[in-house]
């Protein structure tokens, strides 16, 4: 028997996360997690109003469903700051601002009828993965990670609808 065979079975999960952090970029999917940790991060009333929607720099992008949820965040930014880098890992940078943006379907709790997935390409990409994967520099292992990261949002997504 070859040493393959006799070894225990590996969560891929495991493998993907020691790559990141050999890479260096452990700490930038931290940051970059918590757009999907924002339900779990705030109260569930405030997850029903507002939605996190991207981080771009130090600042993280939180849509809003209402003027009067959104001045109520912007009055409790300073604790929800705190919360959100209270997630991070000890390595990653902190976030330093949220801004808040008024949208009419930013509500979490409306149940909506299943999008179809859309077509494998770049532009559909987001804007987080891709700022990730900048400074992965193998061709081979940036569309690796580009397609285990793509497999991981439609998980969280399957995860998040399910009732």
């Amino acid at each position: 028997m070859t040493t393959r065979e006799k070894s225990t079975p590996v969560r891929a999960g495991s493998i993907i996360t020691s790559a990141l952090e050999a890479l260096g970029l452990g700490p930038a999917l931290a940051r970059h997690r918590v757009v999907n940790m924002w339900p779990r991060i705030v109260h569930s009333s405030i997850a029903r109003h507002a939605h996190a929607e991207r981080l771009s720099g130090s600042t993280l992008y939180v849509a809003v469903d209402s003027s009067v949820w959104m001045n109520e965040l912007a009055a409790i930014k300073t604790v929800l700051l705190k919360k959100v880098n209270a997630c991070l890992g000890p390595d990653a940078a902190p976030i330093t601002d949220i801004k808040f943006s008024l949208k009419s379907d930013a509500g979490c709790d409306r149940q909506e009828p299943p999008v179809p997935e859309p077509p494998d390409n770049d532009e559909e990409e987001p804007e987080s993965t891709r700022e990730l994967l900048e400074s992965v520099k193998e061709d081979e292992l940036r569309e690796l990670f580009r397609k285990i990261m793509k497999k991981d949002r439609k998980l969280q997504s399957r995860r998040e609808s399910a009732p």
